[in-house]
């Protein structure tokens, strides 16, 4: 469940049920509830006290945090990641939070947040080196009121400049237009992709969907128009 990201319903569900009972049929499951309020939290501790000891050992730590809204709830949440080295120079990477944020995102709050997430972990001032993060103004001022040093994420940067370098041109922006114009029934219609599929089944092509290209990914937006120009 945990590793898989399986859903607790699945000791309820028939088939595995008639696995583990061939396997031994003396085993009874635990109920959903039990893995949801009893395992799941045990194991939870077990991996966070794991982390808390490479953490004390760490001088300074850094750490990248982002905030997004999920689409189908519309809830708010904000993440904190930390990445260190150990005496050996072995990287450490870990998710620290992915909390829920329902409050403003103002630079007060998220400065709040981050401290409230730092105590947590017990990592004090002096050990926090530098937080990644992108280049809202609330998260920039989020951060200098938490008084670490903070840069704005490379690869977040070079998606604005290359999105505001194929924007700047008119021409780009019609073509681009066109395309998702091209491809946007075919990711509505499944009988569209029916018969795109038989069309080049008949033409002994290869078997492609066309790909729809994501405003935050410049690369998607070249992956589409290779797609489309295949």
């Amino acid at each position: 469940m945990a590793l898989d990201n399986q859903p607790f319903t699945l000791v309820e569900d028939t088939d595995f049920n008639s696995l583990i009972n061939h396997l031994e049929p003396r085993y009874s499951l635990p109920s959903r509830i039990y893995f949801s309020q009893t395992i799941t939290p045990q194991l939870y501790m077990e991996l966070k006290n794991k982390i808390s000891i490479k953490l004390k050992k760490a001088n300074h730590i850094s750490f990248s945090s982002d905030i997004w809204t999920c689409p189908i709830s519309h809830e708010s949440f904000i993440s904190l990641s930390g990445h260190c080295i150990d005496k050996d120079f072995n990287r450490i990477d870990v998710v620290l939070h992915a909390s829920h944020f329902s409050e403003s995102h103002t630079g007060v709050n998220i400065s709040e947040k981050l401290e409230s997430m730092w105590d947590s972990w017990k990592v004090q001032v002096e050990r926090r080196h530098l937080l990644v993060r992108d280049g809202a103004s609330n998260m920039v001022k989020g951060s200098n009121q938490a008084e670490i040093p903070s840069i704005h994420c490379t690869i977040h940067l070079l998606q604005l400049v290359v999105s505001d370098s194929i924007m700047s041109e008119n021409i780009v922006i019609d073509v681009l237009a066109k395309c998702c114009r091209l491809i946007t029934p075919f990711n509505h219609s499944s009988l569209a992709c029916s018969n795109f599929k038989k069309i080049q089944q008949q033409q002994n092509l290869d078997n492609l969907c066309l790909v729809q290209d994501v405003p935050t990914r410049w690369n998607s937006t070249y992956l589409m128009l290779e797609r489309l120009n295949k």
